[in-house]
């Protein structure tokens, strides 16, 4: 995609591992009972490709991966 940077260096993957790690703190009980394998990528999904994207801040990755599951699991695709 145009604009996007191909690599992470070590301080992304830091503030990346934060985000993902503080993401699936946040995620409901449900999300691992019913689907914990599909929550745990949809998270690291989107904070890798937000990451890539350009963002860096850990609570706007974070907020953006909790809100890309729900929006995942409100189509019905997720659990």
């Amino acid at each position: 995609m145009p604009g996007m940077s191909q690599v992470l260096i070590p301080a992304d993957l830091r503030l990346v591992a934060e985000a993902y790690d503080k993401a699936l703190s946040s995620l409901p009980a449900e999300a691992y009972e019913l689907q914990p394998y599909e929550a745990r990528r949809l998270v690291a999904v989107h904070v890798i490709d937000a990451a890539l994207s350009g963002e860096r801040d850990p609570v706007r990755l974070r907020d953006g991966a909790l809100e890309y599951v729900r929006s995942t699991a409100a189509k019905g695709t997720a659990w």
